[in-house]
């Protein structure tokens, strides 16, 4: 029994120590997963701002985390310092903006610059931060404005500088990019994110030579950015193969998004499109059609298409045309480009015309059943001799573009030349001279001008383009054929193109024009037309188009003429 109750009471007082033994590894270890805990929500990027600890080893741990660019961990300690000690929100200010910027949260970040700058109004670092967060959050006027107040006290600031060009160039406005980079490489020779960045706007503004000076001393260097710059320019002027060769091997974004680029080109792909158009005397006019083109090395390009027309003029006429169209252009070098076009057509169906005898005053209708077969061809040079210059030489026998013309088998043959000079970012010419002789033996010659301006952008995601022209015309009559057209006259038109791009890959085309014609005659001709013209190309190679189009002419003797259209097309690379 004794020897039970000592056994009893050393276990007893064995129970009691092991009992205060666990109680304390409980607390150490509690202790340790609740200081696991917050190392974990700081290495995750959560935040907390629960008092507690020291706010000067707090902040001192924020300036730490900051160093090793650990955003979560600075912006959680810095909140945590700040709420334990808020005379530190001047002196964490200017690193938690930094640092919610650095995070992708730089709405968050703006209010902590402004805080920062209340406390050190005039601070060039902190400026400098806010307008970076107001441009990462989408505020480009509130940027630039920063960037240009930046400027206003220190004229040779090129971070500054280069601030406001580069909100140019995500507005959209591409010339005026080009000149802020300027200035800022006249201010820093040596910096390549100038450099970089007035390369980048040449290219968009059709600058590719000038773009190409820029950056390839920069990319023989060693500049992966430039690399890509030069491929890009050189890919725009339809060096392809050039480009490619730049850009492998590399694995950067804007390298492999380029690469892709190039090689999609040069996959086949297939055009689908189905018109119809109705004109005020019910004349009908259905097309349906396919064509497939593909690229290929060394700037060649190759395309089929096979079409189909139908006319149906109720009491004159039914007439089908089956067309077939192969070619393609090669560009020698970049410079040159050479194209050749060949067709044939096949028309079949019933003509009906009227005519006036020579006995009498009657009239009479006879028949007339149409099958025959032509050929014709179309070939062209251009010629860009430097950048925003382009000249093309024509010459070919085409089919009169209207479809009873094509059963009668008019064509013409002849010769055209046009000059496109891009004045300005916003101001573009062209001169237009052609002769051609119909089949008839009737002869046209026309010489034109054409002006247009814009964009004139409402927002980033819109233009406007306002155009101008005139051109002289004179037709020349065969002896034996009776045209109504007149021996010459004048042309004048001015026109409008507002051109909307709205999200989800949509862009919205819609268009306007007005001619008058003044004939020696001083009789009156005017056309109207316009039409909306709606395109979606998601990031997939496939993209949809619908259209419809209205135009109404009228002469001072007659009601004119008016014809309307609406059609559709599919593409998609295979």
């Amino acid at each position: 029994m004794a020897n039970e109750k000592r056994l009893a009471g050393r276990v007893g007082r064995n129970g009691a120590g092991n009992s205060w033994f666990l109680a304390a590894v409980f607390v150490w270890v509690a202790v340790l997963a609740i200081a696991i805990g917050e190392a974990h929500g700081e290495e995750s990027g959560t935040e907390t701002a629960e008092p507690g600890g020291n706010a000067d080893l707090l902040a001192l741990e924020a300036r730490e985390a900051a160093s090793r660019d650990a955003h979560g961990e600075a912006v959680a300690a810095a909140l945590a310092a700040i709420q334990l000690d808020p005379d530190r929100e001047g002196e964490l200010a200017l690193l938690l903006g930094h640092q919610l910027t650095w995070q992708d949260r730089s709405a968050e970040a703006i209010p902590w610059f402004e805080r920062h700058l209340e406390h050190s109004p005039g601070d060039r670092e902190g400026r400098l931060g806010l307008a970076r967060a107001q441009s990462w959050s989408g505020d480009l006027e509130s940027a630039a404005t920063t960037y240009r107040g930046l400027l206003e006290d220190d004229p040779a600031d090129v971070d500054a500088q280069i601030g406001v060009a580069r909100m140019e160039a995500w507005s959209g406005r591409h010339g005026a990019a080009a000149r802020e980079y300027g200035r800022a490489v006249e201010m820093d020779p040596g910096s390549d994110e100038a450099i970089l960045g007035l390369a980048h706007a040449q290219n968009l503004r059709g600058k590719h030579r000038l773009a190409e000076g820029l950056v390839a001393p920069l990319a023989r260097a060693g500049n992966t950015e430039a690399r890509v710059e030069w491929a890009r320019a050189l890919y725009w002027m339809g060096e392809g193969d050039a480009a490619l060769e730049l850009l492998d091997p590399m694995d950067e974004p804007g390298a492999t998004e380029l690469t892709r680029a190039i090689r999609d080109d040069r996959r086949p792909r297939v055009d689908l499109h189905v018109e119809r158009w109705i004109d005020v005397d019910d004349q009908e006019l259905r097309s349906y059609g396919a064509s497939i083109g593909r690229g290929f090395s060394r700037g060649l390009h190759a395309s089929a298409d096979v079409t189909h027309e139908w006319v149906d003029e109720p009491g004159i006429s039914a007439i089908g045309a089956n067309r077939f169209t192969l070619g393609g252009s090669w560009r020698p070098e970049r410079r040159v480009a050479l194209n050749l076009f060949a067709t044939v057509e096949t028309v079949g169906g019933a003509l009906r015309r009227q005519e006036i005898l020579d006995v009498g005053d009657g009239e009479t209708v006879t028949g007339e059943d149409v099958q025959e077969t032509k050929g014709y061809w179309d070939a062209w040079v251009t010629w860009n001799p430097r950048d925003w210059t382009r000249v093309d030489l024509a010459s070919g026998r085409t089919p009169v573009r209207t479809p009873r013309a094509r059963a009668r088998g008019i064509h013409t043959d002849g010769f055209s030349a046009s000059l496109d000079q891009r004045l300005s970012d916003r101001l573009v010419g062209r001169l237009a001279v052609s002769h051609g002789t119909f089949s008839d033996d009737n002869t046209r010659r026309t010489a034109g001008a054409e002006l247009e301006v814009g964009p004139f952008a409402a927002a980033s995601r819109a233009a406007l383009f306002v155009s101008g022209g005139a051109s002289r015309v004179e037709f020349e009559e065969s002896p034996d054929h009776g045209y109504y057209s007149p021996s010459s006259y004048d042309s004048f038109f001015a026109g409008a193109r507002l051109e909307l791009n709205l999200p989800e890959d949509v862009t919205v085309e819609a268009d306007g024009r007005l001619t008058s014609e003044r004939e020696e005659s001083e009789d009156r001709f005017g056309v109207a037309s316009g039409g909306v013209t709606i395109r979606w190309t998601p990031d997939v190679p496939v993209g949809v188009s619908v259209f419809a189009r209205k135009s109404t002419s009228r002469f001072d003797t007659s009601e004119g003429y008016g014809r309307r259209g609406v059609g559709a097309s599919i593409f998609f690379v295979l």
